[in-house]
C-alpha cells in the first residue's frame, strides 16, 4: 500500500513540475511575442509619435516586456525613454527596479544626467533606491571621466536613504581604477578606509589598480597591507598585477603565459608570447629586483 501511495505521490509531482515548465514555456513566448512587436513599432517611429503608435497598437505590456525592451534598445537614447514613459502610464502597471535600472545607464550613455537623476527621485519616492543604483551612475561617470561626479553619487547615497556599504565603496574603487583614475582612488581609499571592514575584494582592486597604472611597488605596498590586516590574497591574481605593471597596453593572464619564451638580461626579463589578440609576437620587459622583491613578500607571509 506504502508502495502504491510513493508511486502516485511521485506521478503527481512529475505532472506538478510539467504543468509549472509549461506554463513558463508559455509565459516567456508571450513575452517575447509582445516584445517584438512592440520592437517593430519602435523602430518604425520616431520619438514623437512613439506614444501614438503604442496606444493604436492596443498592445498591453507586462514589466518582463519592458525589461526586454529596454535592454534591447538601451543605446537607444531618448527613444527608450519615450517608451519608458509610455509604459508607466499604462493601466495596472508599475516599473521594476531592474527596467529603472536598465533606463538610468541609457540616460546616462547619451549624457542626460537630468533625467537620470529625476528617475533616482522617482525611484527614491518610490522605496526602490538600492546600492546597485548608485553604483551603475559611478560607473557610468567615471567611463566619461567625470571622477568628481562620480565621487559625487558615492556622498550622497545617504541622503537618498540608502547608506554607503562595502559594496558601494567596492564599486567607487573599482570603477575609479578601471577608468584609469587609481590615483583618485586611493586617495579615496586611504581617506576612507577606516569607515568599512575592508575584504580582500577591497585590495585585489587597487592591486590590479595599480598593476595596470603600472606602478609595482605601490602594488606591493597594497599588498603588505592587505597581509597586515588578515586579508587572503589571491595569488593568481598577484602574479597577474606583477607581469603586467610592465605592460600598459595589454593585459596578459598567467595562461597566456604559459607557453610563453623567457629570457634575461641583467636584472630585466624578457617573455615573448602570442594570443589570439596579437597578430605578431609581443614582448614583455620585466624588472627583475621588484618582481623578486614582490614574490619574497608572499613567500615571507607563507602565502606561495
Amino acid at each position: 500500500m506504502i508502495k502504491v501511495y510513493n508511486c502516485r505521490h511521485k506521478l503527481l509531482l512529475g505532472w506538478i513540475a510539467l504543468v509549472r515548465s509549461y506554463c513558463s514555456s508559455e509565459s516567456t513566448r508571450d513575452v517575447l511575442v509582445t516584445s517584438n512587436k512592440v520592437c517593430k513599432i519602435m523602430m518604425s517611429s520616431s520619438p514623437m509619435v512613439l506614444d501614438t503608435a503604442l496606444d493604436q497598437s492596443g498592445l498591453r505590456v507586462s514589466p518582463e516586456v519592458v525589461e526586454d525592451v529596454l535592454k534591447r534598445f538601451e543605446n537607444a537614447g531618448m527613444l527608450a525613454y519615450r517608451f519608458f514613459e509610455w509604459a508607466e502610464k499604462q493601466r495596472n502597471y508599475m516599473h521594476s527596479i531592474r527596467a529603472y535600472h536598465t533606463m538610468i545607464e541609457s540616460l546616462a550613455k547619451i549624457r542626460q544626467y537630468q533625467i537620470m537623476w529625476d528617475l533616482v527621485n522617482t525611484m527614491r519616492n518610490k522605496s526602490m533606491l538600492n546600492v546597485e543604483t548608485f553604483c551603475i551612475i559611478m560607473r557610468r561617470y567615471a567611463r566619461v571621466q567625470k571622477v568628481e561626479e562620480a565621487i559625487y553619487t558615492f556622498n550622497v547615497m545617504e541622503k537618498y536613504g540608502v547608506p554607503p556599504n562595502l559594496a558601494a565603496f567596492n564599486g567607487l574603487l573599482s570603477t575609479l581604477c578601471k577608468s584609469k583614475n587609481v590615483r583618485k582612488a586611493q586617495e579615496i581609499f586611504d581617506r576612507m578606509k577606516d569607515q568599512f571592514v575592508l575584504d580582500s575584494k577591497t585590495y585585489s582592486i587597487l592591486l590590479e589598480g595599480w598593476g595596470r597604472a603600472p606602478n609595482l611597488p605601490k602594488a606591493r605596498e597594497i599588498f603588505r597591507e592587505m597581509v597586515d590586516m588578515g586579508c587572503d590574497p589571491d595569488i593568481i591574481q598577484l602574479l597577474e598585477t606583477i607581469l603586467n605593471s610592465s605592460v600598459s597596453s595589454n593585459f596578459i593572464s598567467i595562461n597566456t603565459l604559459r607557453e610563453g619564451i623567457f629570457t634575461s638580461i641583467g636584472n630585466t626579463a624578457f617573455i615573448s608570447y602570442t594570443s589570439e589578440n596579437v597578430v605578431a609576437p609581443v614582448e614583455v620587459r620585466i624588472d627583475l629586483p621588484l618582481y623578486h622583491s614582490f614574490l619574497n613578500d608572499m613567500v615571507l607571509n607563507d602565502d606561495v
